[in-house]
């Protein structure tokens, strides 16, 4: 009787997840049992990628994408071939590393056909900064999560940092 109850409350908590991600996933930060089925599995990263990004980066964090505007490689208007820089504006969930804020901008560096798209559900960032803004140092730096990752994550953002991957 106890397994096929368990099975039901995952296809129910799946199915909420799906039909109210945004919402449920905000809420699940704070329910580590929940959160797996709010998991973004387009990329799923070994736990340690995960780690060694927050150790080798200035600033990471739990956030919502909000929108996402494609740039020129330098500022200037976009390229149709080439590398343009994809400027993501999300809001702050839970600072892992760095200094509080609750809104930020961050750049990635794309091909110029790739096609970006606003995540539905909250990811991790680590991010490098310059003089303008902060970014992403290469690929993998914004990734999903779940609730180990999550637990993993917080208590990594507060050990030394490693060798740094910002210039």
């Amino acid at each position: 009787m106890l397994p096929m109850i368990s099975r039901s409350l995952m296809r129910l908590n799946h199915w909420l997840c799906k039909v109210h991600k945004r919402l449920l996933c905000a809420f699940c930060l704070g329910l580590p049992a929940f959160a797996s089925a709010c998991e973004e599995p387009r990329f799923p990263i070994p736990q340690s990628l995960l780690l060694g990004n927050i150790h080798s980066t200035e600033y990471s964090a739990v956030i919502q994408q909000l929108s996402v505007k494609r740039v020129g490689q330098f500022g200037g208007p976009p390229k149709s071939t080439g590398y343009v820089n994809l400027i993501y504006q999300a809001k702050v969930i839970e600072v892992l590393k760095g200094k509080s804020a609750q809104m930020i901008e961050y750049a990635v560096m794309a091909d110029a056909d790739y096609k970006p798209k606003v995540r539905s559900v909250p990811s991790i960032v680590s991010l490098c900064k310059n003089e303008k803004r902060f970014y992403t140092p290469g690929n993998g730096y914004d990734v999903g999560f779940d609730a180990a990752r999550l637990q993993a994550a917080r208590a990594a953002g507060l050990e030394k940092a490693k060798d740094s991957v910002c210039r």
